[in-house]
């Protein structure tokens, strides 16, 4: 009975990691069309897509022209800042702000923020774009600006940020330390800086890296907020150039290819680095909570 539920076990798993696998080969197939189809000329991508190495042999033309067409420095400048301000305010401010809430669990204004703050994420942004232009571009004239739509990312994302770091604090860290920091004559910000965030590293690099993701790729709130090419981000300019070469050189693939093959993604380094001090962690806690001890 035991040899045929280890045989089933196996076929089961056997059957997932097949599954897996080509659901994996389907969601990459993409991606690898690309950087097959990047380092080709336009006649060797017009007849042999699916081919590794075109008849004309490795090119590297397609990135001049796209890094051209696209202002590839500029538009790659914009959307570090954006993401990276925008970022930092929003760790900043949530944390700070769900410290607060925590602990003063008798303030009821703190509570009903809260609840606000947690019931606003259901509402989808497609609700908010009209009267957000109206009032931000006509009323207050606001738009055209980094800086606007660094307020903006950082408001929309506020709100989950506050709810993940509410449960880090309530959950992670207890009154005690604070208690004995009191004690030595810290403030509270002093508190706050030196013993509350530091404990909040897991938290603060959940938060950075659900963030700065969205915030590199977003394409709808930067083109509603920044109307001039030169503040464009790396999304917002990417289609544009996909319609120039299509229009002007149709039918040419190569340069829309260097396009989204040039569009960096800086945040899986951070994310696998994350996950790897997460792991090690859990590791040392286990072996420090069992009396684990390696043996030389």
């Amino acid at each position: 009975m035991k040899g045929q539920t280890s045989t089933r076990t196996k076929v089961l798993h056997a059957l997932m990691i097949v599954v897996l696998t080509i659901l994996l080969l389907l969601f990459i197939a993409p991606f690898i069309l690309v950087v097959i189809n990047v380092f080709k000329t336009k006649a060797d991508i017009n007849t042999a897509p699916l081919a590794l190495i075109g008849k004309h042999g490795f090119t590297l033309e397609n990135f001049p022209r796209a890094m051209d067409k696209m202002n590839f420095v500029t538009v790659f400048g914009n959307s570090a800042v954006i993401t990276i301000s925008a970022t930092i305010l929003t760790i900043l401010f949530s944390a700070m702000c769900a410290y607060v809430i925590v602990r003063n669990p008798s303030w009821k204004f703190g509570g009903m923020v809260f609840a606000l703050m947690v019931a606003s994420m259901v509402i989808p942004f497609q609700v908010l774009m009209v009267p957000l232009v109206s009032v931000y571009g006509g009323l207050l004239d606001v738009l055209n600006s980094r800086i606007t739509l660094i307020l903006m990312h950082t408001g929309f994302s506020v709100s989950l940020a506050v709810f993940m770091f509410h449960g880090a604090i309530k959950t992670n860290i207890p009154n005690e330390l604070e208690e004995a920091a009191s004690i030595d004559g810290c403030s509270k910000w002093r508190t706050f800086w030196t013993i509350v965030f530091p404990l909040l590293k897991p938290t603060v690099a959940t938060v950075a890296i659900i963030d700065a993701m969205a915030f590199w790729n977003d394409y709808l709130l930067p083109s509603l907020v920044l109307g001039r090419r030169e503040l464009y981000t790396i999304p917002d300019r990417n289609p544009d150039l996909l319609r120039h070469l299509l229009q002007r050189y149709r039918p040419d693939h190569g340069g829309p290819a260097a396009g989204h093959a040039a569009d960096p993604h800086p945040v899986p380094v951070p994310a696998a680095l994350h996950r790897r001090r997460r792991d090690l962690r859990r590791s040392q806690g286990l072996i420090e909570r069992y009396g684990i001890r390696k043996h030389n």
